[in-house]
């Protein structure tokens, strides 16, 4: 309340000079025997709830709620709500907090000491180190080496780079190929009888190869 002087009404009680604001303990800390005082300084009541009132040269005082509404000053109002959005704020948080270290328990203890999230992050390091081993081994793979044809060849080439298997209508174009390169010959004569099998041997092992991504740490494939 401002009276007709124009004085605040905590000016007259001694708790310095407007304007003021209401300020969080924590941000404004106390002198050691201020920080017991339980009782509004404006009116003299015992309180359970207190509110601190910073004055324009910073003095700090303990206010009740009660006194706050009934001198009028929208600015102290407005400083109330905000403290109690930033109080339930606050208690979101640490309900928020409370239930994730909840489960990072919970899943630490499934997971040998590991969140899923850090889970998750291991077995794609573990896999991305994988796949660059399985890559460069691709590059010097004989077989591999042998796709340099532009066309299908070159997508087989780049199926094998990117450590993805073949499916069965791949693989037989796949062996027919590499058994006309091993022989040398058309499809259908006896050199190219002859090396059949072993041309069908080697894609055969080179798709065993590339499974090793399709193991459990493979939890997403890698784009080339």
């Amino acid at each position: 309340m401002i009276h007709l002087n124009n004085i605040h009404t905590f000016e007259l009680s001694g708790l310095g000079k407007a304007p003021f604001e209401i300020v969080a303990p924590k941000k404004n800390p106390f002198d050691a025997d201020r920080g017991e005082i339980f009782w509004c300084e404006h009116c003299g009541t015992a309180l359970k709830n207190r509110y601190f009132v910073k004055s324009s040269y910073g003095r700090v005082s303990v206010v009740g709620i009660d006194c706050l509404k009934k001198i009028g000053d929208a600015g102290l109002e407005a400083g109330v709500l905000r403290l109690k959005r930033e109080h339930a704020q606050l208690q979101r948080e640490a309900k928020l907090a409370q239930t994730q270290a909840e489960r990072d328990e919970r899943q630490r203890r499934t997971n040998g000491g590991l969140t899923n999230a850090e889970l998750i992050q291991q077995l794609e390091e573990q896999r991305e180190a994988l796949c660059q081993t399985l890559h460069a081994e691709m590059l010097e793979h004989p077989i591999v080496g042998m796709l340099t044809r532009f066309g299908f060849e070159m997508s087989m080439c780049h199926i094998a780079l990117c450590g993805e298997t073949y499916t069965p209508g791949q693989l037989q174009p796949l062996k027919k190929i590499i058994t006309k390169k091993l022989s040398g010959a058309r499809k259908g004569s006896k050199s190219y009888l002859a090396h059949l099998s072993e041309a069908s041997d080697r894609v055969d092992q080179l798709q065993a190869r590339l499974w090793i991504k399709k193991t459990p740490s493979a939890t997403k494939s890698t784009p080339c």
